[in-house]
């Protein structure tokens, strides 16, 4: 890459040929990034963000074995 802007300038040129692949292509990257920050917002509504109470730190895990809470949840912590 010699010359990036002649290189943006083709590629804007090339999509100009094809608006139908340049729709799809950005049609798709749309719905992706769209969906994974989507994903993510929930994961981190519902796992990552620290419980609501005064002093998380003191919370203890009520139960017996592994089995009784969500592993990697926020009570893991």
């Amino acid at each position: 890459m010699d010359n990036p802007v002649g290189a943006i300038r083709y590629a804007i040129r090339q999509f100009r040929l094809a608006p139908v692949f340049t729709a799809s292509a950005v049609l798709t990257l749309s719905l992706g990034i769209g969906g994974t920050t989507a994903i993510f917002t929930l994961i981190h509504a519902v796992m990552l963000r620290s419980l609501p109470v005064a002093d998380p730190e003191r919370l203890y895990r009520v139960g017996d074995g592994d089995n009784c809470c969500v592993q990697g949840g926020p009570q893991d912590r």
